[in-house]
């Protein structure tokens, strides 16, 4: 799983980009979903504009 981060994705822009590749498997799927779910229960998001 590659993360890519500025400039990338802009700085006017929240967030960031995941790119899934063949190599990846389930399970690490299954713990990008819950490392991103944990801080977006605790935390207010932005909602995409």
């Amino acid at each position: 799983m590659t993360l890519a981060a500025h400039p990338l994705v802009t700085r006017d822009r929240v967030g960031f980009r995941a790119q899934i590749t063949a190599l990846d498997i389930d399970e690490d799927i299954d713990r990008l979903n819950a490392t991103l779910t944990a801080p977006a229960e605790r935390f207010r998001l932005r909602p995409r504009k």
